[in-house]
């Protein structure tokens, strides 16, 4: 192995390891990237920027070194559709990483004439991160000043990184680690997507979507964990916010404590801050059913009063999913569907 061959696979390793190893947190993901980029002594300003998996907006995650105007414009129109050097990177995805030298012209066009060289940058490059099942995930901007330009091992090293960084740089890989540590040893048969504020699902890679019932619910339930029975099965919701919007998470879990479908619909009403008056209206039965499944079910909960118990309820999921309410409840335990109500 050469000297240059094996820098550019020292530097790609570099790379990998801190993108893997700093955890989840965007910010020390970055952060940790950008410290191996700025190793290379003629790089002078770095950013990393995201692709929201809702929506599209790119959004920078860290920077170092650039100037506001520098930065905005790195995430604007007139680089990411205007510019000839990200037009190739966008072109020619075998080659996801470019620097000003790999562009016939570049030097003399609007980037560099208006942009980059007033700014005090002699050379730059890019990489555009592609994961590798084809999705446009984000970028990694740098650049050189003092009449230098980015080393040929490190450009090596960031086309050789560049499918597996992206993979580790995916904002929605970091979703899914928050699903996982969510979800527990039932992560793997959790469904999960992200849910945004204008009802856009976006979904996470490598897992199923919640149903669509859920997700409609979704957006109009508050955040924490719910109930809802799917295919006669009752499953644990959990809306978790997050930067991009909701995230929701969905497995199959058994009502716990023996509580039953009725006592969940009662909880549900509790909880809602609702009167034994008024959810015996909502439900359809009569007042004292409601104080006799509430005095069993706060009994079994191990609760001590009515407040207790519904901050419990929030606590553990024991309330339905809004378009859950009141409708196809049962009145047994666990997962059994049953035709009758009372």
């Amino acid at each position: 192995m050469s000297d240059t061959t094996e820098q550019v696979t020292r530097t790609a390793l570099g790379l990998l390891r801190a993108a893997g190893a700093a955890g989840t947190a965007e910010r020390r993901v970055g952060e940790a990237v950008l410290d191996v980029l700025h190793s290379d002594p003629a790089v002078c300003a770095s950013a990393w920027d995201v692709v929201e998996p809702l929506g599209g907006r790119v959004r920078t995650v860290c920077v170092r070194g650039y100037r506001a105007g520098v930065s905005s414009f790195l995430r604007s129109p007139a680089f990411l559709a205007d510019d000839d050097g990200y037009r190739l990177l966008r072109e020619q995805p075998d080659h996801p990483a470019r620097s000003w030298s790999d562009v016939d012209g570049y030097e003399t066009g609007p980037s560099v004439t208006r942009v980059f060289r007033p700014g005090g940058y002699t050379g730059g490059a890019t990489l555009r991160l592609t994961t590798p099942d084809g999705r446009y995930v984000g970028n990694v901007h740098l650049s050189t000043a003092g009449g230098r330009s980015p080393s040929s091992e490190l450009m090596g090293a960031l086309n050789l990184a560049a499918g597996t960084l992206a993979t580790l740089l995916d904002p929605s890989r970091r979703l899914d680690a928050v699903a996982d540590g969510i979800a527990g040893p039932m992560s793997d048969r959790a469904r999960a997507a992200l849910l945004g504020a204008d009802g856009v699902v976006a979904p996470l890679p490598g897992r199923t979507p919640p149903p669509a019932p859920v997700l409609a619910a979704a957006a109009t339930a508050g955040p924490g964990a719910h109930r809802a029975l799917l295919g006669g099965r009752w499953h644990l919701v959990r809306l978790v916010p997050v930067a991009a919007g909701v995230l929701v998470l969905v497995s199959e879990e058994d009502l716990p404590a023996d509580v039953t479908a009725r006592e969940l619909d009662v909880l549900t009403h509790v909880v809602a801050g609702r009167t034994n008056r008024a959810t015996a209206r909502r439900l359809g039965i009569a007042e004292r059913t409601v104080a006799h499944h509430l005095e069993n079910v706060t009994a079994r909960l191990g609760a001590s009063s009515r407040a207790a118990v519904a901050a419990l309820a929030v606590a553990e999921g024991l309330r339905r999913l809004p378009a859950d309410q009141g409708a196809g409840t049962s009145d047994t335990r666990g997962t059994r569907p049953s035709t009758t109500s009372c």
